[in-house]
């Protein structure tokens, strides 16, 4: 069973970076993760371009691409039930190569695919419905530019949510900056990317880390990750490929009835 402090008493106290009492108060050590992943075949992660900070609760209610998109997924699941489910989420990372008309349209992304492992450059609100029919039914879609592969050997997406949830909001930027310094610190920076990423759930269980990387094609998913956790998650998962048992929630269903590792 996980603990508050699986270090307490330890002789030689490490120095890795704490969350503050008020949030370790709040999270749940004691219920469960397994399995607390909802199902899902496809990952999009839309490149935003906006802090986290002013992600709104809802990002769908403010962001008109990401309603649009929540929506052509629900039209064509009503039609067709054999198409996958899906996720969808937002990053700070900013969509490249904009016009000033287009940022402030907010009606054109870069958009992130998993576990194709590719991006799909400057998607207009009007190509979505193509977008997904491509990717989620494999229909050829020629108005669509040739996707980009992703050639980064990992990315870890933290959930930094603010103003959903201020568990994942204090402790996703602090886990986010002590993976930035142990990914600087074995000379990883072109191999592995960290972001933060909005709601995936489970904020009781902060801090909440999503990672693909090259070792399988599912995505894996982490909760309770402490700041010491952060070698743990480069050395073990990453480059050796093993699962750390006492984290894991569990991954993208790569069929509908797939959770388990």
């Amino acid at each position: 069973m996980a603990t508050e402090d699986s270090c307490s008493g330890c002789e030689n106290p490490c120095d890795f970076p704490k969350y503050p009492d008020s949030i370790m108060s709040k999270i749940d050590f004691t219920e469960s993760m397994a399995d607390s992943v909802s199902a899902h075949r496809f990952h999009f992660v839309i490149l935003s371009g906006e802090s986290y900070s002013r992600w709104w609760t809802r990002v769908e209610e403010k962001n008109a691409f990401v309603a649009r998109m929540q929506e052509t997924h629900k039209k064509l699941k009503e039609a067709d039930e054999s198409v996958p489910h899906m996720l969808l989420h937002v990053i700070e990372a900013p969509t490249e190569g904009l016009t000033d008309e287009e940022r402030e349209s907010k009606n054109v992304y870069d958009i992130m695919c998993f576990p194709d492992r590719v991006m799909y450059r400057k998607v207009k609100q009007t190509q979505i419905e193509s977008l997904l029919c491509h990717v989620l039914q494999g229909q050829e879609q020629p108005e669509l530019q040739a996707p980009e592969k992703l050639n980064q050997k990992a990315f870890l997406f933290v959930c930094g949510h603010k103003l959903r949830d201020k568990r994942c909001g204090v402790a996703g930027p602090i886990l986010k900056e002590e993976l930035h310094k142990q990914i600087d610190e074995r000379k990883l920076t072109e191999e592995i990317d960290v972001h933060l990423i909005s709601h995936v759930g489970g904020h009781k269980w902060a801090g909440n880390v999503i990672i693909y990387d090259g070792n399988r094609a599912a995505g894996q998913w982490y909760g309770r990750v402490m700041p010491k956790h952060a070698p743990l998650l480069i050395e073990q998962h990453i480059q050796q490929g093993e699962i750390l048992k006492e984290l894991w929630r569990g991954q993208m269903a790569m069929s509908e009835n797939v959770k388990s590792w």
